[in-house]
This record gives C-alpha cells, sequence and structure tokens, in this order.
C-alpha cells in the first residue's frame, strides 16, 4: 500500500508548527505591535511625599487598604482649575493623578496627560485582595487598568487589562 503523499506532508506540517512553537520566544506581539514581555510585572512601590497644592482635587475616598488600623485617603487629583465660582475649568486636555496617600508615604498609581477624556476609578476587594481598576476612555485611546495591593511587597501590581492605543476613534465617551 502506497502512503499519500499528502497526509505525510500534512503530519510533518503540523510537527514542525508544533516544535516551532515551543522555541518561540516569551515575549509577544500585541495589537498595537509593541513587544510585551510576558515575565515584566510592573511594580508601584511608595514613595515621599509630594505637594499637591497646585492641583485640584477632584475626588477622595477614604479606606484602610493594608490593614494597618488606619485609613489612607484614596485621591484623583487634576492640573485644570476651578474658577471664582467654583467651577472646573477643563481645558483639551489635563494631567490627571491617582494617589494614595498613606501617612509619611505616597503611592502615585495614575499620572498622565488626559486629551479629551476622563478618568474613571473603582475600589473594591476581589477574594479579599484590594483592587483599584482605573478606566481611560479618551478620544484616540482606552485602557483599563488594575493596580493591585500586594501585602507582602507593601507595593502595587499593575496589570493592563485592556491597552488600545492606536487605530482608535472614540465616538462616545
Amino acid at each position: 500500500m502506497k502512503p499519500n503523499i499528502k497526509y505525510i506532508v500534512l503530519i510533518l506540517s503540523l510537527m514542525l508548527s508544533i516544535f516551532l512553537a515551543g522555541c518561540m520566544n516569551e515575549n509577544t506581539e500585541n495589537e498595537n505591535n509593541q513587544i510585551v514581555d510576558e515575565n515584566k510585572k510592573e511594580v508601584i512601590s511608595s514613595s515621599p511625599v509630594e505637594d499637591f497644592s497646585q492641583l485640584t482635587l477632584l475626588e477622595s475616598f477614604n479606606y484602610d487598604y493594608d490593614l494597618d488600623g488606619t485609613e489612607e485617603a484614596i485621591n484623583l487629583y487634576t492640573s485644570a482649575q476651578k474658577n471664582s465660582d467654583g467651577e472646573m475649568m477643563w481645558d483639551d486636555g489635563q494631567i490627571f493623578k491617582l494617589i494614595i496617600h498613606d501617612d509619611d508615604k505616597i503611592f502615585i498609581l495614575f499620572d498622565e496627560y488626559v486629551q479629551l477624556g476622563k478618568i474613571n476609578y473603582y475600589v473594591y476587594l476581589e477574594n479579599d485582595i484590594f483592587t483599584i481598576t482605573v478606566i481611560s476612555p479618551r478620544t484616540a485611546s482606552f485602557t483599563v487598568t488594575d493596580y493591585v495591593f500586594d501585602k507582602d511587597t507593601n507595593s502595587f501590581l499593575v496589570n493592563r487589562l485592556i491597552e488600545k492605543i492606536t487605530d482608535i476613534n472614540m465616538l462616545k465617551i
């Protein structure tokens, strides 16, 4: 019985594909053609307290995320200022900062210039782990990022869930 050449080529191609997949680099290319190192995790450590008096406080939420018996302030600031009537004077873009104030240190979770967009953040416990999710819709990008508190290292681990930064034309924010 003569073996079918098509089946032999198919089996060899399949074996070659499996072999090459096993030898691939652990880095991947995301949809924006940026190389992402799957093993590299971004970590936000505390830093010394800074002066934020030039910024406008938009929101504040208190919670004892590190369970030390003292509530810490989670503050969202912007570089946009208020007028004499107390109304916000929004520009096409401004800096937004999401900062956790913890006694003599701070954690700067978000610090970006936002052009034609806004910042929303959500504070919650997931399986008793303190998490903040920041959603940033803009006219030309859309990101969703988790900041997860790591009690062992007293830092926040960054998990970028969605990062669409090219070829976006947001129709409604």
